[in-house]
């Protein structure tokens, strides 16, 4: 879709040791070449995590954040970023728990969701982000954020239960 579409994908990789993360690089290398047979790494960047911030820095400078089941896609979500959540993985290895939203109960498909694969609804719901006004992005996440991770900035209202505590 990126490469089609021209636009770069960027991996936000992970922070573990050294080795891990020439690991997984690799692995998403070997994917990339593996699906074209000229593949061109000016479509594609690996972004190792500097610090525990620059996981928000790259989400919030994106045009879209797709994700699998992550806590970092929730965020993006909860931080109002256009985003698509793929929860493939319920699917595959039947495990209800792995479903969008859960433990709310969502569709299994929905304006920026899926629970299963199929690369043609993919492809027009990655569009379909792709051009939606930030504006229009806002009133559909709306409808579905009360049931969704909430993002509280400076984390105002766990340290108001905490006030409350004493």
């Amino acid at each position: 879709f990126c490469k089609k579409k021209k636009y770069k994908l960027v991996i936000a990789g992970s922070n573990f040791d050294r080795h891990s993360i020439l690991r997984e690089k690799n692995f998403y290398l070997d994917i990339l070449k593996n699906c074209y047979s000229k593949f061109d790494k000016k479509f594609y960047q690996y972004k190792k995590l500097k610090n525990e911030f620059s996981s928000y820095n790259l989400i919030d400078s994106s045009s879209l954040v797709v994700f699998i089941d992550s806590a970092l896609g929730y965020q993006s979500l909860a931080r109002n970023n256009k985003t698509l959540a793929c929860s493939f993985r319920s699917h595959f290895v039947k495990n209800k728990n792995l479903c969008f939203g859960w433990p709310s109960k969502f569709a299994k498909e929905g304006p920026f969701w899926t629970n299963y694969y199929n690369l043609n609804r993919l492809n027009n719901k990655l569009s379909n982000l792709m051009k939606m006004s930030n504006s229009t992005w806002r009133k559909i996440y709306k409808k579905y954020d009360k049931d969704l991770l909430i993002y509280n900035s400076g984390n105002e209202l766990f340290k108001d239960c905490l006030r409350k505590l004493n």
